[in-house]
């Protein structure tokens, strides 16, 4: 009679009895099963909601929609991967000689943060001119993240909007 046992999602590992025993260890390779591997999934946002909880280092692409990315939330449902915000334009809060421009900005993002992970940040709008931001400050919340920015823009006075790309990255 043969040992092998089901894993959560009905897949087979072999045991030793089993007449493929002297193979057991190469056909598992000392890992989990493959449905336990599957990391990239892609589908409707329906099909993503389905899937609860959310396997563990997964990503999921939606097909329809606003074909965002999304990853394992800490409690286990699905959250935004990465993403765009845009800030309006403002006045500078300082000026230096020489023409660089600088403001902060606060941006409010629709995901929760695990603490061990941070976001990652980038101007991602073509300004017409130098211009970068960098990363001031990570605050966590139960339902969105707040992010504190320096946005630097140099040899233009002109106030102007930006369009920053976020991503979740581990610490």
């Amino acid at each position: 009679m043969a040992t092998g046992t089901l894993d959560a999602r009905g897949v087979y590992h072999y045991g030793e009895d089993d007449a493929e025993a002297d193979f057991s260890s190469l056909l598992n390779l000392g890992m989990e099963a493959i449905s336990e591997a599957l990391a990239y999934f892609a589908g409707p946002p329906a099909k993503r909601q389905a899937l609860y909880p959310a396997p563990p280092g997964s990503r999921w692409k939606d097909t329809t929609g606003s074909r965002a990315l999304w990853s394992p939330a800490p409690d286990g449902t699905w959250r935004r991967h990465q993403g765009t915000h845009t800030a309006p334009a403002a006045a500078w809060s300082d000026n230096f000689q020489g023409g660089i421009h600088l403001r902060t900005i606060t941006a409010v993002i629709p995901t929760v943060l695990a603490a061990d992970e941070t976001m990652m940040v980038t101007l991602a709008n073509d300004a017409g001119t130098f211009a970068m931001v960098s990363l001031d400050r990570v605050e966590r919340g139960p339902a969105s993240t707040t992010l504190t920015l320096r946005y630097m823009q140099v040899m233009n006075s002109s106030p102007s909007g930006c369009r920053i790309a976020w991503q979740i990255v581990e610490l």
